[in-house]
């Protein structure tokens, strides 16, 4: 509450400040790691600090919050903050926030902004969330770089299920010849996605390993580069340690490039 009150000086540190550590930063303290009891923790705690600071974080998503964009250091800093506030309350849920966000989404006239609207309104799973992913679709569809980032806002959304994975796969604008679009889907997933990646059922370790056996007949360095996700193996809790293991051990027993056979091996032998 104190940041807050005083963050007109410095509002790009006042939002570093306000940021909790991500699911996958803190899962690196976690031996054994049981990705849902952190991911638990986390969210109840954001929970209950959005709910407790809602008046000053409504009034700093306003306060900071400029309808005309600029590119100076402190316009950046200011966004940085108002989507920081926002993040808070988008945690609590609710309609209010949704409208805000789906608001912001339509008005806002730069992609900093946009995109964190359509962030919030993704991984919240807010009213509203289905009709911005079609709407910044229909918009961008041929910009390949910003349609990079709709791509990794999916596949990065806390909680993503292998079967909506699977259906970015399958996107007509989806290119297994494009690395910088399979990192936006399978990097997205396996490294910033804790509990998606690491699904209780194990499928999303399945949808994991049969896209580096498919990627790697086309791009052996990127499929080698993208298995390091696994490493995390041997800090898993034994069930999920189980489930990854024996899908890398299928994968490693078919016949793949030297360069991801290399990481396998490695990751297998740490277990």
């Amino acid at each position: 509450e104190a940041v807050l009150a005083s963050a007109d000086a410095d509002p790009a540190g006042a939002a570093l400040i306000l940021a909790l550590p991500s699911e996958v930063a803190l899962s690196e303290d976690y031996t054994p790691l049981d990705p849902d009891v952190l991911a638990s923790a986390r969210s109840a705690l954001e929970v209950a600090i959005g709910e407790r600071l809602r008046a000053p974080l409504q009034l700093a998503a306003a306060r900071f919050f400029d309808g005309q964009y600029s590119a100076d250091a402190v316009a950046a800093g200011r966004r940085s903050l108002c989507l920081r506030a926002l993040a808070w309350l988008a945690a609590t849920g609710g309609d209010e926030v949704a409208a805000q966000l789906a608001e912001l989404f339509r008005a806002a006239d730069n992609m900093t902004m946009r995109l964190g609207a359509l962030r919030l309104l993704v991984w919240h799973r807010l009213p509203g969330y289905e009709e911005a992913l079609a709407g910044f679709a229909r918009t961008w569809r041929d910009e390949a770089l910003v349609m990079d980032q709709w791509f990794m806002v999916q596949a990065a959304s806390p909680g993503v299920r292998a079967q909506d994975i699977e259906r970015l796969l399958q996107h007509e604008l989806f290119d297994w010849a494009t690395p910088n679009r399979v990192r936006s889907v399978l990097s997205a997933f396996a490294n910033s996605n804790l509990t998606g990646f690491h699904n209780a059922a194990g499928d999303g370790y399945q949808v994991f390993a049969e896209s580096l056996a498919r990627l790697d007949r086309i791009n052996p360095q990127i499929a080698a580069r993208l298995a390091g996700a696994a490493a995390v193996l041997p800090r898993l809790e034994p069930r999920r340690r189980g489930l990854l293991g024996e899908q890398l051990a299928r994968l490693q027993a078919r016949e793949v490039s030297a360069n991801l056979g290399e990481v396998l091996d490695r990751i297998l032998a740490a277990q």
